[in-house]
């Protein structure tokens, strides 16, 4: 990431989140809110302010997150790199967010379960109900309050 064209571009982000204006305006340190030197950019105990400007967001997380050396740290990790320069309200909620839907940490991660049993198929019955089965399918994701589904078959 280019630091100082990223620098730049947050100069120029709307200055539309209510926190920033009120920081501004005031220009309160109670919060350890202070301003660069230039004004443009809210510091916040010497770390960067950005906005509610969701491409800014996604910058720093691609930056950090997809980053070819530390490269798709863990949530832990990459909150961590995060914060060495940044700070935004929700910044653990939209990193876990983030990485929750990265593709690559979807494809890479390796299963904590035991191997799946092999299938075993059931004999072609004779007559109807001669043979029943029943299969739960668990820890699906959640649909109207439902996360299970129960299969039967005759």
């Amino acid at each position: 990431m280019n630091e100082e064209l990223f620098l730049t571009r947050l100069r120029q982000a709307p200055q539309d989140d209510y926190l920033v204006q009120k920081e501004i305006l005031a220009t309160s340190t109670k919060a350890g809110f202070t301003l660069s030197p230039d004004k443009k950019i809210l510091l916040r105990q010497g770390k960067i302010y950005i906005p509610d400007h969701k491409d800014l967001h996604l910058e720093v997380l691609q930056n950090h997150h997809n980053h070819p050396l530390p490269g798709h740290q863990g949530i832990k990790k990459t909150v961590q790199l995060i914060m060495r320069s940044y700070f935004w309200p929700g910044l653990r909620r939209d990193v876990t967010r983030y990485i929750r839907t990265c593709h690559t940490c979807i494809q890479a991660k390796t299963p904590h379960h035991k191997p799946y049993g092999l299938l075993k198929p059931l004999p072609i019955g004779e007559r109807p109900w001669s043979s029943i089965s029943i299969d739960h399918i668990v820890e699906l994701p959640s649909s109207e309050g439902s996360d299970a589904i129960m299969v039967t078959a005759c």
